[in-house]
């Protein structure tokens, strides 16, 4: 009989009084494959993502997340998380780190569906992940960035208790980006956080063993 293969970060689940986020798995693709611009961002808005507008935006999400599992590795991986209230998808985030052991920086990006903005979602989702990283994988920092037009997103991070650390041109356009950092002992928390699916078969694939 052939070996069973196991990915351990399909067994993550994160989850608090409201929100449950899980690692994305295939039964999540139809969700995110179907998400437009229209979905996530006002008519105009100079912030939209460039993946969202691709022609082939479904092929390419689906092939991006296929592609995570076949590229992920200790020294580099990415973990992305759909998100759900009442059973019903609401958006995604993702956690990234190289050389995580070393380094104990976490970097994330998100989204929030449109209909779901304005009702402190996105700041629920963020604090879990946070909490999570801080918590659970020993995480010293965590790093976001965004357009300094979204005050949305700066207001989200600077609540959850980030601090700006600089400003740089990003893609093509140059677009103007504010990064921002959040440690520990600044973090607001994250109340009645639930976790499953923590393994040692996770921390070792993520390097995240604990420190002396």
């Amino acid at each position: 009989m052939a070996p069973k293969i196991k990915y351990p970060p399909f067994d993550l689940q994160l989850s608090d009084a409201v929100l449950h986020l899980h690692v994305v798995t295939d039964s999540d693709l139809a969700h995110m494959c179907a998400v437009t611009e229209e979905d996530v961002f006002e008519p105009g808005c100079p912030w939209v993502f460039p993946w969202i507008q691709a022609d082939d935006r479904a092929l390419s999400t689906a092939q991006f997340q296929w592609g995570l599992r076949a590229t992920n590795k200790p020294e580099d991986w990415k973990l992305s998380f759909a998100a759900y209230l009442d059973g019903e998808f609401i958006g995604s985030i993702d956690m990234r780190a190289e050389q995580f052991q070393k380094r104990r920086c976490i970097e994330t990006g998100s989204y929030l569906l449109r209909r779901f903005q304005g009702q402190g979602l996105g700041k629920r989702m963020r604090a879990i992940v946070a909490a999570y990283a801080f918590d659970y994988l020993g995480a010293r920092e965590m790093r976001t960035a965004w357009h300094e037009l979204n005050k949305a997103s700066g207001g989200v991070s600077k609540a959850l208790g980030y601090e700006v650390v600089g400003h740089t041109a990003f893609g093509e356009d140059d677009r103007p980006e504010v990064h921002a950092r959040l440690v520990p002992e600044n973090f607001i928390g994250c109340p009645n956080l639930n976790v499953a699916g923590h393994t040692p078969e996770l921390m070792s694939f993520l390097d995240a063993h604990p420190t002396p």
